[in-house]
């Protein structure tokens, strides 16, 4: 009977063993879940399904928020920045201290995307719920896509890996809102105060800053890449407009002499005060 016994449990090591080497993205997503003491709201949040992801950001199976944060599983989430395109400013929002990753910090829209939800769909309705902000979804543009992870400091999940596969975008405004007129959710932003980009680049580099800085310099390069070059663009076609109506010589007024977007990375001061980037090719 001992013999047995031990052939057992040497059998039973050695297939826990497989599950690890057959999984490594995280534990096996068909385990059972432990149990997380949790109120009303926690319960909400951590029910909500998630697409469990491989390292290729291939869809393995739904599972559970509590479950795929316990076990550090891939899953998709997105970053929403909008941007006031005639200003060249960004809206960032101020995390609550409740949050337990990155409380108190500023940073953009951000949020998990719910299993079989398209990513789009739920950058708008992200845009809604954390501003109050209703926009088309011609106005929010795909950046990029990319692979993040960073350890959960406090909460029920402290000391885990959150992974996610992260879509960028960009809500794009063609006229100021003013911050008085966003509605916030102060389960998710808790203010809000418009930056110039190049504020929040400098942001980016203080290292255990008051802004929530992205853990690799991909992530970065691409972001302002794309940021200046929607505004680029935006400040091209308003030249261009101008031109059509009033003339060439309103254009050259309004820009002057050094105002002109010529070298390739040159900052120029453009219409309503926004420094414009230069013709930098993207990724």
């Amino acid at each position: 009977f001992g013999s047995s016994a031990l052939i057992a449990s040497s059998i039973s090591s050695a297939m826990a063993l497989q599950v690890v080497q057959l999984n490594p993205y995280g534990e096996d997503p068909t385990e059972e879940e432990d149990e997380v003491p949790a109120d009303d709201e926690y319960i909400e949040k951590m029910n909500k399904m998630l697409d469990v992801l491989d390292c290729e950001g291939n869809f393995i199976m739904a599972k559970r928020r509590e479950q795929v944060q316990q076990k550090g599983f891939w899953h998709r989430a997105l970053n929403v920045w909008v941007l006031d395109m005639s200003s060249g400013q960004v809206a960032v929002g101020q995390r609550p201290q409740t949050k337990d990753i990155d409380p108190g910090k500023w940073t953009c829209v951000s949020g998990r995307i719910a299993s079989g939800e398209l990513s789009l769909q739920a950058a708008v309705d992200a845009l809604d719920g954390e501003l109050g902000l209703p926009f088309e979804e011609s106005n929010v543009h795909f950046l990029f896509s990319i692979k993040c992870q960073k350890p959960i400091n406090a909460g029920p999940f402290q000391g885990v890996m959150d992974r996610v596969w992260l879509d960028v975008y960009a809500a794009c405004l063609d006229e100021h809102v003013p911050v008085s007129s966003m509605k916030l959710d102060v389960r998710d932003k808790l203010a809000v105060k418009w930056v110039r980009i190049e504020e929040l680049q400098q942001q980016f580099s203080v290292p255990n800053g008051e802004y929530v800085a992205p853990n690799n310099d991909e992530y970065s390069e691409r972001l302002f890449k794309h940021l200046w070059r929607l505004v680029r663009e935006h400040h091209k076609t308003h030249m261009l407009a101008l031109e059509e109506t009033k003339g060439a010589g309103a254009v050259n007024h309004l820009l002057g002499n050094s105002a002109a977007v010529t070298g390739k990375g040159d900052w120029h001061t453009g219409y309503g005060g926004a420094k414009i980037a230069g013709d930098t090719p993207e990724p």
